[in-house]
């Protein structure tokens, strides 16, 4: 099932899970949710209403509903959402604010498309639809992409599509188109297509374009564009020299106003040696860019490596997880060990359907272990950097359950994860200071409770409340822990 949700983190006691009731232990409690089947749902969405309700949005394909909880997670009713034929129609965004929640979808019809968007009431009631963009052609007839600002202002909806890029800007509180911008193949190096998109809380726009740099070291060069609202786009290009970076992340920093790319930096494959962060305004005029390769300390190889006889030149199969902003400019880069393994098990008999090989089974192995923080001051030299161990496997889950998930607060960071991915699990977490102090935590057991936490689809509901959905066998239940 695909789940489109968002993750920030939670700490907790050691607690028990009861079905259904609330328990007030020590400074929390614990609400759980009846069951709710999800084996026929093609997504579903968690939005936290100012009214106190949380709107549960099912997509079933030709059945959409909003199931709507009070503050205890008991069920109230289900609201139908009606969006002309189904059949024809394409959700493309769902953003929730505290007092509405926003369908974007495409429509299609005998004359051409559309882009329209639903608004939904707190109760799931819907209140107005509005049209946004209409095209004669087959524009938005297939599937668009999307991104939604940090604060849920702004969205940018685009599409590669004849080989020319066409992007809408979109204000979602007043639920209009800003700007659209048309990148036509004849004046703009469009590569194949969009790789990532970020959207600050103004309304700026940075595509980073595909190029032969994803699938190799050919071309050790990013193509951006910047799209200033009421301005032409703009080509920065990256050059990353002799390196290549697997996996990086595109963020915007709306409180001082920067864009920022941050990752590992490789030689050779899946073995790293330096990671790199680029900086610059939100706005900026063409240029040619190059990185500048901040080397990973002698220490932080020496623990990576499990402190080797023999010193370690790189770290291997770490990957980007995440950075977040301090308010002062600088930067906080998290590191994950990540690994997939696929293999085939040939205990099954073999037999032949039609050209395809039957009887083998392929399983695909998960590890998600070690973390690697480092904290970079606003002229990026080192502040202070941590290793926190752990030690995640799963199989055949596509990761659900492992890695983690991140809660800020004014003055601590929290990192929860699942210490086991198995029936029965316990919940750890690390809590971090300004100053790299760290403190682990043994948090929770389901054991006997039959829950399994998806801590990467948590939903924080406020400063002292996070909703986390459990799901086992096609059950969902709904977890909200509060802390008072």
């Amino acid at each position: 099932n695909q789940k489109r949700m968002k993750l920030p983190l939670f700490r907790l006691s050691i607690i028990c899970f009861l079905l259904g009731i609330s328990i007030p232990i020590t400074s929390q409690t614990v609400t759980v949710s009846k069951e709710i089947s999800v084996k026929s749902d093609y997504a579903y969405d968690l939005f936290n209403m100012n009214n106190g309700n949380i709107l549960m949005y099912r997509d079933k394909g030709s059945d959409q509903k909003f199931e709507v909880f009070d503050s205890d997670l008991q069920f109230l009713y289900e609201q139908r959402i009606t969006l002309e034929s189904f059949r024809d129609t394409r959700i493309v965004e769902i953003i929730g604010t505290d007092s509405l929640v926003t369908i974007y979808y495409t429509f299609q019809f005998k004359q051409g498309s559309v882009l329209k968007c639903k608004n939904f009431l707190p109760d799931g009631t819907p209140r107005d639809t509005l049209t946004l963009a209409t095209d004669d052609g087959d524009l938005f007839k297939k599937a668009m992409g999307s991104v939604v600002s940090e604060d849920h202002s702004k969205l940018v909806i685009y599409r590669y599509f004849d080989k020319n890029l066409h992007v809408f800007i979109i204000d979602n509180r007043n639920k209009e188109v800003l700007q659209y911008s048309l990148l036509d193949k004849n004046n703009y190096e469009l590569k194949d297509g969009i790789k990532d998109v970020a959207i600050s809380n103004d309304g700026i726009v940075w595509l980073r374009m595909n190029s032969e740099f994803d699938s190799g070291h050919e071309n050790n060069q990013l193509v951006f564009y910047n799209i200033p609202l009421g301005a032409e786009p703009n080509l920065i290009k990256i050059d990353f020299k002799d390196y290549f970076s697997p996996r990086m992340i595109l963020k915007f920093d709306n409180h001082n106003k920067n864009i920022a790319l941050a990752g590992l930096l490789e030689l050779d494959e899946n073995e790293s040696d330096a990671y790199f962060v680029f900086r610059g305004p939100q706005i900026m005029s063409s240029t040619n860019l190059e990185i500048i390769p901040i080397p990973i300390s002698d220490q932080m190889l020496y623990l990576a490596n499990g402190k080797p006889d023999k010193p370690e030149e790189v770290i291997k199969d770490y990957y980007i997880k995440d950075f977040f902003f301090r308010e002062d400019g600088g930067v906080l880069l998290i590191f994950e060990y990540e690994k997939v393994v696929y293999r085939r098990a040939n205990y099954a008999g073999t037999r032949f359907y039609g050209d395809n090989l039957l009887g083998y089974s392929n399983m695909t192995d998960h590890y998600h272990e070690n973390l690697i923080l480092i904290n970079l001051n606003p002229d990026l030299t080192q502040n202070w950097e941590k290793l926190l161990f752990k030690k995640q496997y799963s199989q055949d889950d596509d990761g659900y359950f492992s890695s983690i998930c991140t809660f800020i607060t004014p003055s601590r960071l929290r990192f929860l994860y699942n210490d086991e991915i198995k029936n029965f699990s316990t919940v750890s977490e690390y809590v971090l200071d300004p100053f790299g102090n760290v403190e682990r935590n043994s948090v929770l057991s389901t054991e006997y409770q039959d829950l399994r936490l998806r801590i990467n689809d948590a939903l924080q509901l406020n400063n002292s409340e996070i909703l986390v959905p459990s799901e086992k066998s096609g059950k969902l239940n709904l977890v909200k822990i509060s802390y008072h």
